[in-house]
């Protein structure tokens, strides 16, 4: 009963190719989303005031917040945003965490789809121990 993903791919097509699909997926509706949010003008009793700063952290999200909103996000100034801005950017940051390539998340899975065991486990520690040493950098490493 029901369909399975692999009745819709045809047997020639490799695994790591359906393996792309989720985090595709859930980046594409993510930046939809984002861009949404920056387009939809907040209302009175749901816009979410945040600092002009923020946007200068993430390089994503402040790129595309620094085309379409322009001269509003000078230093120390205050934005009122679209709710949908603030959830879609929460649903970037947790894609980009799920495709660190390491152990079961879904990076993991598709580095050892493409190299193979022996070179997946090597990708999964170096990106734990750069995550761990960019942490004692920062506090929000790879944001």
């Amino acid at each position: 009963m029901g369909v399975h993903a692999e009745e819709l791919w045809p047997k020639k097509i490799p695994h790591f190719f359906r393996l792309y699909e989720g985090p595709l997926a859930g980046f594409s509706l993510c930046l939809v989303l984002l861009l949404s949010g920056f387009y939809l003008p907040p209302t009175d009793d749901m816009g979410f005031v945040v600092d002009a700063s923020v946007f200068h952290t993430s390089f994503l999200a402040g790129e595309i917040a620094k085309v379409l909103l322009g001269d509003v996000l000078k230093e120390g100034a205050m934005i009122s945003v679209n709710p949908l801005v603030i959830w879609a950017w929460a649903g970037l940051l947790i894609k980009a965490i799920n495709s660190i390539p390491s152990g079961e998340l879904d990076g993991g899975r598709i580095s050892f789809a493409i190299w193979g065991r022996k070179a997946a486990y090597r990708l999964s520690v170096a990106s734990i121990v750069l995550l761990g040493l960019l942490s004692l950098q920062d506090d929000v490493a790879f944001y």
